[in-house]
């Protein structure tokens, strides 16, 4: 109850006409593979591009790949 109702903003006057979420952000598999490889193209190390793929292959944000520590892809 507390998640669901407790954190939710009041606000003294709701407004009708703005949207609640903005739109979807879908990317084209073209758009995708140009990212990647230019991701890779401009990074020597290879963190960068790792990182980008993660994002591409997961669909997570990127402050949730910057929080992920190995133990959480791996299995035991």
């Amino acid at each position: 109850m507390t998640v669901k109702f407790g954190l939710k903003p009041v606000f003294p006057v709701e407004t009708v006409g703005e949207p609640l979420a903005r739109e979807n952000q879908v990317l084209s598999d073209d758009k995708i593979r140009r990212i990647l490889s230019k991701a890779r193209e401009m990074d020597e190390e290879g963190d960068h591009a790792r990182l980008v793929i993660l994002l591409a292959a997961t669909g997570a944000r990127f402050s949730q790949l910057a929080r992920m520590r190995v133990c959480d892809i791996q299995p035991e």
